[in-house]
């Protein structure tokens, strides 16, 4: 097996030892992990969060924090083409906004989240899941908008990151509707990187395998040539084997390996990639044993579902 790419290698076994695990009296259990994940669990549901500025703070990069007044933290990441980018952080570490400002001045929001402060959250219908009826039938190949990378040629991948959604969707959501809403990213393309799984209770990506990656880069950069203010959602799999709270981890921790390929390796941005892990949700294969196929990422372009009011 080749080298490990990205992050020092590792398995869930590792992670468990170092948790801390805090429930209350209503049975909410939050599991906090070392370098800032947090797993909610409330009955059947659970979620993950994570803190993402060690994907902006590697390989040399000018990289500064401050403090906000509000106990939050600003992250500020000097860009390849003079630029800034600005990530605003709440007190526990979770964004609320991203915005880049070009060498003229000039200022565009990526995502506004405001799902933790003043914004959408305080408004009577904001609601953190999105529901929408069943879209009508597609007009489009399954292959051409649910694209497997291990099979399809590089055209459909770079189509797939490039084209417009589905159906039509108004740009009007927060980053946090997106990532909980399935029913909103099923309206945009997805590319499945099914040339790069993963061992059983493993995250990281091997040497070997991050030339499988070259297809979903080109399509991002493609995309990124056309429009610098794109953003994509890298989603992290598992199989149903382990417990809710191992595979959110894993699943997490996979999304983040491949972002950090992404940028370590062929040079897209890490302001335009946001990773989310949904465990075993969204099985490939249907079984409840080990299934190398369900250990997986993929990629969205969700850019025209996200809300960039306030645009300056």
């Amino acid at each position: 097996m080749g080298q490990s790419v990205g992050q020092k290698a590792g398995n869930i076994r590792d992670i468990q030892r170092d948790r801390r695990v805090i429930s209350d009296d209503n049975g909410v259990r939050v599991t906090v992990e070392p370098g800032g994940r947090v797993i909610v669990q409330s009955g059947e549901e659970a979620v993950i969060r994570h803190d993402d500025r060690g994907r902006f703070d590697r390989g040399g990069r000018d990289y500064s924090e401050r403090p906000t007044r509000d106990g939050g933290r600003e992250v500020t990441v000097v860009t390849r083409d003079g630029g800034e980018v600005r990530t605003i952080y709440d007190e526990n570490g979770m964004m609320i906004r991203r915005e880049r400002q070009d060498r003229d001045g000039g200022v565009y929001v990526l995502f506004d989240n405001r799902s933790f402060g003043p914004g959408p959250v305080d408004e009577p219908a904001w609601q953190p899941v999105v529901r929408l009826p069943p879209p009508p039938a597609y007009d489009v190949p399954r292959d051409r908008y649910r694209v497997e990378m291990r099979s399809a040629p590089p055209l459909y991948v770079e189509q797939a990151l490039t084209a417009p959604p589905l159906v039509e969707v108004q740009p009007e959501y927060t980053l946090d509707q997106v990532i909980y809403s399935p029913d909103l990213r099923e309206r945009v393309r997805s590319v499945d990187l099914d040339s790069i799984t993963f061992p059983s209770g493993a995250w990281v990506v091997e040497q070997n395998q991050v030339p499988n990656l070259e297809a979903v880069a080109r399509g991002i950069d493609a995309a990124l040539r056309s429009n610098a203010n794109e953003v994509f959602l890298v989603e992290g799999y598992t199989d149903a084997v382990g417990s809710v709270v191992d595979n959110l981890s894993l699943s997490d921790r996979r999304a983040e390996a491949v972002a950090n390929v992404l940028t370590d390796h062929y040079g897209i941005p890490p302001e335009n990639l946001v990773t989310q892990g949904y465990g075993e949700s969204y099985l490939k294969i249907q079984t409840e044993g080990p299934e190398r196929a369900n250990r997986r990422v993929m990629v969205r372009r969700i850019t025209p579902l996200l809300s960039t009011k306030g645009q300056q």
